[in-house]
């Protein structure tokens, strides 16, 4: 029997040219003071881009540059993380000023069946927004099989997404997400530092007796975000900003609820969930 050994992957004649390319790019004195002035993502990737490089990710520049970037001291990956949280944070001190919505999730993981889960995001009138299971697939970055909590997660960062759907439907910079939820231990900084990333201020208000998403995470059937049309995501939204006056007011919504390299969102899993 033949020993099996981990080689590493072959690069085209093309990719190594496209390499050296943005090297040499990299390391013109000119544009490597530029790159090394720039204080965040967003400056090195316009001037990548002003460059001549394609920054997306079928192209294969990115994970060039970024090599190219490492050889003249300039970490994009950390700056990139550093400006999603500095928005998130920004987002969260505006949150008094921004649209608000109200949203739910929940879900449940089959204790008899580790590859069966299904969710659930709910409105602030206890509205199917969108349920059905749960997929472990490319699409499905959160949820590992027969873990409850990573299922609870996964469904809080989908009411994430959806906030941020109905913000870009509404032709909004910023929305105030309120996240219910019944369970206590969701990563709230992970939450945040997503909804900053797609321009969600996002707040978690945990309600153990707001069991609406429950019930429909175990309703069978489906209704995927691709049923949603673009009026409904934004009637999501109150017209109003939360204000401390209203805040004190028995209206559900007067409260709120994806750079592909780290949201995971996508709406082309199997039967669109």
């Amino acid at each position: 029997m033949t020993p099996t050994t981990d080689k590493k992957p072959k690069y085209t004649e093309e990719s190594k040219a496209r390499m050296e390319h943005i090297g040499q790019i990299v390391n013109d004195p000119a544009n490597t003071t530029r790159f090394q002035q720039a204080t965040t993502a967003t400056e090195v990737r316009e001037l990548a881009t002003e460059c001549g490089l394609t920054l997306t990710k079928e192209s294969g520049d990115i994970p060039k540059l970024i090599v190219n970037l490492r050889s003249i001291g300039v970490d994009l990956p950390a700056l990139a993380k550093q400006e999603q949280a500095d928005r998130a944070a920004d987002l969260v001190n505006r949150r008094d000023e921004l649209p608000a919505l109200t949203l739910a999730a929940a879900a449940i993981q089959d204790p008899d069946d580790d590859s069966s889960a299904s969710y659930a995001v709910v409105d602030d009138l206890n509205r199917a927004v969108v349920y059905g299971a749960l997929f472990d697939n490319d699409y499905e970055r959160i949820w590992t099989p027969g873990d409850p909590g990573s299922a609870e997660q996964s469904a809080a960062d989908k009411a994430v997404y959806i906030a941020y759907r109905a913000r870009k439907a509404s032709g909004l910079d910023g929305v105030a997400l309120t996240l219910v939820t019944t369970y206590p231990d969701l990563d709230t900084d992970a939450l945040i530092v997503s909804g900053g990333r797609l321009g969600v201020a996002v707040e978690i208000d945990v309600d153990h007796d707001h069991d609406a998403a429950v019930h429909q995470a175990g309703m069978t059937g489906y209704r995927s975000l691709k049923q949603v049309s673009e009026d409904q995501l934004a009637a999501l939204i109150d017209d109003e900003p939360v204000t401390d006056d209203s805040a004190d007011t028995d209206d559900p919504a007067d409260e709120d609820t994806d750079d592909a390299v780290v949201t995971g969102h996508s709406d082309e899993s199997p039967e669109g969930k």
